[in-house]
Order: C-alpha cells, then sequence, then structure tokens
C-alpha cells in the first residue's frame, strides 16, 4: 500500500517498522530483520517523501506543478519500497509486509507511523537521508529516538550481516538508575527473540568515586583506595542484582564492572556478533546521556545498537 491512507495492522500482531529511503547504505538493516520479526510479525516498509513545490523558470512561468512533482517523488518510492519488499520477502519468507508512503518531515513522520501502527521497534539505519539527514546522526535518528513510542534499532552501514551463528549476547550497559532499569523488560523479550545471553556492564569512571572534587592531592591514599573500593563494591552489588532479576526470568545472563571513560570501556567491550543496547538518557548528572556516549556508541559500535527513549524530564529516585 503507498499514500498517506491510515495502514490496517491486525489487531494483536507484533509490528516491526522499517524507514527505508531506497538508498544503499540504508539496505544494511535488512539483514536483521528475520532477528526481530517473529512468525507472526507485520513487517512496514515506510518512505516519506518531502512535501513538493512547484518550479519556476527565470520569468516566473510553472515548468512543473507541485502535484506533478509529487506524483513523481511518490512514484519513485513506491518502486523503492516495492524492490525492498522483494529483498525482506526473500529474508524473512511468510510475513506480511505493509509498502507505506508518507509526505513530510522524516522524523515526524517515522514518529507519528510508530504510533499509528503500533510498532514493537523501529529498525533504522545510521546512514540515509531517512536516518540522518544532512546533518549528521542528531538531525533525524537522535529526534526519532528522543520522541519515538518504540524502541529503535540503529544498524550503521559496514557492520555486514549477521553471522550465521546469529547474535552472541544482548550487552547492556547499566548505571544503577531507574531509566537504565526501563531497558531490562526490553533486554528479556530480545534475549527470548534472538536466543542470546544478557551481558550486563556498568562503568566506574575516576570523577565518580565518593572522594570530594578537588581534594585528591589532600587525601590520604588509603582513602583513596577505601573509597574506590567502595564505589567498585557498589557497582557491583548493583550488577548482581540486576542480573539475578534476569536470571529469575530465565535468562541467561552474566555481568561486569567496567573502569575509564564510560563511552571507551563499553566500546573496548563490544564484540562485533553483541547486539548493544542502551537507553538515551542514564542517571542525573552522569554523562551517559545522547550527544555523548550514547550518540558516540552508534557512531563507533562494531554492532547494532538499541535506544530505548527515556524522557529527561522525569524525576527519579537516587539508585
Amino acid at each position: 500500500m503507498t499514500g498517506s491512507d491510515n495502514v490496517d495492522i491486525p489487531s494483536g500482531r507484533s509490528v516491526l517498522l522499517v524507514p527505508f529511503d531506497g538508498s544503499e547504505p540504508a539496505e544494511a538493516i535488512f539483514p536483521f530483520i528475520p532477528l526481530l520479526a517473529s512468525d507472526s510479525c507485520e513487517i512496514v516498509l515506510h518512505q516519506v517523501v518531502p512535501e513538493a513545490h512547484a518550479v519556476r523558470g527565470p520569468l516566473g512561468d510553472e515548468i512543473f506543478s507541485a502535484s506533478e512533482l509529487q506524483r513523481i517523488a511518490e512514484a519513485r518510492a513506491g518502486a523503492d519500497l516495492a524492490r525492498a519488499a522483494e529483498i525482506v520477502r526473500d529474508l524473512a519468507p511468510n510475513r506480511p509486509i505493509e509498502q507505506v508512503v508518507t509526505t513530510g518531515d522524516p522524523a515526524e513522520q517515522i514518529i507519528a507511523m510508530a504510533d499509528q501502527v503500533q510498532a514493537r521497534m523501529i529498525l533504522l539505519s545510521a546512514q540515509g537521508e531517512s536516518a540522518t539527514g544532512r546533518h549528521g546522526f542528531s538531525s533525524v535518528a537522535g529526534r526519532i529516538v528522543s520522541a519515538s513510542p518504540a524502541p529503535v534499532m540503529v544498524v550503521r552501514p559496514g557492520l555486514g550481516a549477521p553471522s550465521p551463528e546469529g547474535i552472541g549476547r544482548i550487552l547492556l550497559p547499566f548505571d544503577g538508575s531507574e531509566r537504565a532499569a526501563r531497558a531490562l523488560p526490553l533486554a528479556v523479550y530480545l534475549a527470548r527473540r534472538i536466543g542470546a545471553p544478557v551481558h550486563i556492564v556498568t562503568v566506574v569512571e575516576d570523577e565518580e568515586t565518593a572522594l570530594p572534587s578537588g581534594h585528591g592531592t589532600a587525601i590520604d591514599p588509603r582513602r583513596r583506595m577505601e573509597a574506590s573500593a567502595d564505589t567498585l563494591n557498589r557497582a557491583r552489588r548493583h550488577l548482581e542484582s540486576t542480573g539475578a532479576t534476569l536470571l529469575r526470568q530465565g535468562v541467561p545472563a552474566s555481568w561486569k564492572v567496567l573502569t575509564g571513560p564510560a563511552a571507551a570501556a563499553i566500546l573496548d567491550a563490544i564484540d562485533a556478533r553483541d547486539l548493544l543496547l542502551i537507553t538515551s538518557h542514564g542517571r542525573t548528572g552522569s554523562r551517559w546521556v545522547m550527544g555523548s556516549v550514547a550518540e558516540r556508541l552508534v557512531r563507533e559500535a562494531p554492532a547494532p545498537v538499541v535506544l530505548l527513549r527515556t524522557p529527561p524530564e522525569e524525576q527519579e529516585q537516587p539508585a
């Protein structure tokens, strides 16, 4: 189906929304569709075209009307989606596929479509106009993550298709906050869907110890070591509690405390067969936020990344 009509999604069905702009980089998402689309999953292929404006000559005469250009853009988008549908049918046979073309701002249209079809997840390429526009990740994909009603899986072109063995593990960075804990149900769902264990990590950065800032040189080395040990122990307790929660739900889990700058430590821990699951915001005052750690992980991680929206304006209790 093309056009801006409502999408008829049967009730009780799981929906995977796949924005696709027809570009070669955006094709990187296709091999990951079978991992996310269960046998009962509805796949919605979606392309957004800009609103057309008439083209006029030097003397103001109309060369192409807005309606004519709109028809051309929608026809090209329809052809892109038809080609994508053929690829998807080969990769994930017997899944119902809808093809939808809408007009307007890419981020707004994708968010609206995700809400309309009640998408379980959005599968998005980290490159291509439908994902990033002209101004990089934060231009469109960042806006989608910040407002999407569904988690967003971002695939960076160049990662290649998943290995024949599939996803090795789901890597879950966890900073102990309530926002980060909201990723646990999604981690359970993905672990059961993909058949992969969950590996939880937390990062202890030097500035996050219990020592007052600016007092490093004045504090006895023994007290410094004790404070660092306390910080590590608290981090381990958080991880053990979180891991136990997953184990009680029948999900294989492991955990580890990392040290150093958050982004670098997490990047070092990622394996090419991982699926990285992160929240868009972390603990208040932490640098685990969209635009810093999360954005760097999307840009540099050698694995696909699932981002779960956690609104920054919501209040949370200290971890």
